[in-house]
């Protein structure tokens, strides 16, 4: 991210369009498309055939967002909804994909956006699917009633972290790495299973330091997702003439000899083959800014969307450019948004006052890379201090969900948190879930111990101990430690001085001063100075920052200090030098490679009878704005529906006997029997769901009718089968909707679904 790179001031906010309200049946009839068929893939491939809309457009005039409040238009396209309901009742089961995908090539092929159909209400959404999600049913306790909150599944990083670091010589600085993950199964290279495409700063002037003038989209590859290879692609020449002025000349002897893609800023990619087939031209999809083309040189890169057939060759480069205050140096992304059969594209809006937040817009055509550049509107705003730097947005189960990176820019260590959003439509309120970290970082390494900064003749240049002791006529001069980067961190007694250096991983050593008034206590405040880059006893040298020496002179050989020179016989602060030993060699730093960044990927289901999630990040050990190594990480899930739930974490919400309860919105049942995949936390955790509507038509199938299952002691249970007196069953109700009641105690309920009676 160059904050340099792309400016621009906010706009002036047009006025607001007066629209007209209507009822909800006149609502109704005003949402329906203006045309809708079915039309083959977005290439040659006929076979892969989906249903495809153009929804009706306001005619109002668009106006640009600074509120993050207000609501884009919504398209519900009944006709062809009310066709795919017909199948999902006669199929009984549910399981109508849309789109449509050629079944027998994509049968073993794993989609997280399964299988989820949603209509508009007059009161609430209804839900056609196999399985829901319980933020999405139960808003209520997504909210807080009753003392609930939404709880982030469990991720577990993997053993054999990192996976792989900027360990070539054109990649200096991977920074945010901006991942792109995509897994195949049945790829018929089996190198080509696993694949992720990353961006870095090929413009850094050496290994992890600053400087992201310039970007390029790299690519690796995996049979297994762990071990990875970075193929030379043959297809980027780093000693191309048009490139001297970005690229270093001790890396142009490399010529094609690499994994680089294209120049390229923030590109999203994604594998469409569940729309399109594996032999799309159009399979993979870029979203960003990009050598999309072959005249796209530097500073003219397409600002816009491109295919490919392999994710290497890129072309049909579909260029627009969204008006201000949107930037594109972000983890621009696309992805299909099932209900509106477009695309839904996620980029970054930067206002002056608080800097990075989300934008979202939808296409209108349904073809890729056809969008109304002033449709752009603000799906999450965050604050100065707590910047939203991307987000990545993923379909999950009957609703949304995306991972936002959250930037701490105030902080010293400015750290980038990986959280979580979610939205019932994908194209508007977005709310953050939590502040729980999706991934969470890794606690740096501390320091051990803090040993003397000494002079150039071996002799400790502290001297707060001397000046307490006999005033400070008889003390030193204050002296500065180096010529290295530092920083005034505030105000603190001297342990305090000690923990903010341990807890930076930049911080080599710390320059304390106490303060005349305070008597030189150093359990009184006195100035903490970080210092960055280093302090020991070197030759002295002025002027030269990527040196450090333990006393600099300046040329008239007096003493200086970081904050203030002081007058002969009269100082005012003391010093006290440190340098901090962090007790572990290069052996061990791999186990603190995400300490301060976590830039997340879409997660990824294996293939298999028991399919784990994965997520796939790129982890930092540094500050963002500074020098820091960036490495690829993994970090796992028991099932696709954990990555969120609600919880009862106080276990004193309900029991068994009681008739507290919270009922959920209509939803359709599309199988015989209901299940729920759920997580206990306590000894005595259970859940107990039933029908609340059901006592008319069928008997047997209330809250009361169920038998409670026991989930003590962590234990966990996925698409479990509810049990009802009697083996009373939802047979008869396939196809109906009903409302579920719930009970949950010292559990998280992550989904609620339908699945056939197993024998």
């Amino acid at each position: 991210d160059d904050d340099d790179l792309f400016g621009g001031t906010k706009p002036k906010a047009k006025p607001e369009s007066t629209k007209t309200k209507t009822k909800p049946a006149a609502a109704a009839k005003a949402a329906t498309p203006a045309s809708s068929a079915l039309f083959g893939g977005d290439d040659d491939d006929d076979e892969y055939a989906y249903y495809h809309t153009t929804p009706r457009r306001s005619s109002g005039t668009a106006e640009e967002d600074n509120s993050c409040v207000r609501r884009h238009r919504q398209a519900w396209v009944y006709g062809v909804l009310l066709v795919l309901l017909g199948v999902a009742i006669g199929n009984r089961t549910g399981r109508t994909l849309v789109p449509l995908v050629n079944r027998e090539e994509g049968a073993d092929a794993v989609d997280v956006g399964e299988v989820a159909i949603r209509r508009r209400g007059d009161e609430a959404y209804r839900y056609m699917t196999d399985r829901h999600s319980a933020l999405a049913l139960f808003p209520r306790l997504a909210a807080g009633e009753g003392g609930h909150e939404i709880r982030l599944g469990r991720a577990e990083k993997h053993p054999a972290n990192p996976l792989f670091g900027q360990d070539r010589a054109w990649e200096p600085r991977i920074d945010n790495g901006y991942p792109n993950v995509a897994f195949d199964p049945e790829a018929e290279d089996p190198k080509k299973r696993w694949q992720v495409w990353y961006g870095n700063c090929i413009a850094s002037p050496g290994r992890g330091a600053p400087g992201c003038g310039y970007q390029t989209l790299h690519y690796a590859r995996s049979r297994d997702g762990l071990e990875w290879d970075k193929p030379e692609l043959g297809v980027y020449d780093l000693a191309d003439p048009s490139r001297e002025f970005f690229v270093r000349r001790d890396l142009r002897r490399h010529g094609s000899r690499n994994n680089i893609i294209m120049d390229g800023f923030g590109v999203g990619v994604l594998d469409d083959r569940m729309r399109v087939g594996r032999r799309s031209s159009c399979r993979y999809k870029a979203f960003g800014m990009g050598q999309f083309n072959k005249k796209a040189q530097m500073k003219k890169l397409v600002k816009g969307t491109a295919c490919s057939p392999d994710g290497i060759v890129w072309s049909r480069d579909r260029p627009f450019d969204f008006q201000r205050p949107q930037r594109w140096d972000t983890h621009n992304n696309a992805i299909f948004h099932r209900e509106s059969g477009q695309y839904l594209y996620t980029t970054r809006i930067f206002y002056k006052d608080i800097g990075r937040s989300v934008g979202v817009v939808l296409g209108r055509s349904g073809e890729f890379g056809d969008v109304d550049e002033a449709d752009l509107k603000c799906a999450l705003k965050g604050s100065d201090d707590r910047q939203l730097y991307a987000m990545v947005a993923f379909p999950f189960l009957d609703m949304y969900l995306g991972f936002v990176m959250v930037y701490e820019k105030n902080s010293p260590s400015q750290r980038i948190h990986c959280r979580l959003a979610y939205s019932i439509t994908g194209t508007s309120d977005w709310v953050m879930a939590s502040e729980e970290d999706v991934i969470p970082l890794s606690a740096p390494a501390k320091c051990e111990e803090f040993e003397d900064v000494t002079d150039g003749e071996g002799k400790a240049i502290s001297s707060c101990e001397q000046m307490r002791k006999s005033g400070p006529a008889t003390g030193p001069r204050a002296g500065r430690l180096c010529t290295a980067a530092e920083s005034l961190y505030g105000l603190m007694p001297i342990h305090d001085c000690y923990d903010g250096c341990s807890i930076d991983v930049r911080c080599k050593a710390i320059q304390w001063q106490g303060l005349k008034e305070h008597g030189y206590d150093e359990d009184r405040p006195g100035e903490c100075i970080l210092v960055y880059d280093g302090c020991g006893p070197q030759e002295q040298s002025l002027g030269d920052p990527l040196r450090c020496d333990a006393v600099v002179k300046d040329a008239v050989g007096a003493a200086v200090s970081v904050c203030n020179r002081t007058a002969p016989g009269d100082p005012t602060k003391c010093l006290v030098a440190k340098r901090c030993l962090r007790g572990h060699g290069e052996d061990k730093a791999e186990e603190h490679f995400d300490s301060h960044i976590a830039f997340a990927a879409r997660p990824v289901v294996e293939s298999g009878l028991d399919p784990k999630t994965r997520i796939y990040y790129f982890g930092s050990n540094g500050p963002h704005f500074m020098t820091r190594n960036s490495s690829f990480g993994l970090a796992t899930l028991p099932s696709f529906d954990r990555i969120v739930g609600i919880a009862e974490p106080s276990g004193l919400s309900s029991s068994p006997n009681s008739k507290i309860h919270s009922s959920s919105k209509a939803v359709l049942v599309t199988a015989s029997v209901m299940t729920v995949t759920a997580d206990g936390l306590g000894e005595k955790a259970f859940l107990q769901v039933g029908c609340g509507n059901c006592s008319e038509l069928v008997g047997g199938l209330s809250i009361e009718d169920s038998i409670p299952v026991e989930v003590k002691n962590g234990r966990m249970i996925t698409i479990h089968p509810i049990v009802f007196k009697e083996n009373r069953d939802f047979t008869d109700l396939v196809g109906k909707w009903i409302i579920v009641e719930l009970r949950l105690r010292h559990a998280v309920l992550y989904s609620i679904g339908f699945d056939e009676k197993q024998s």
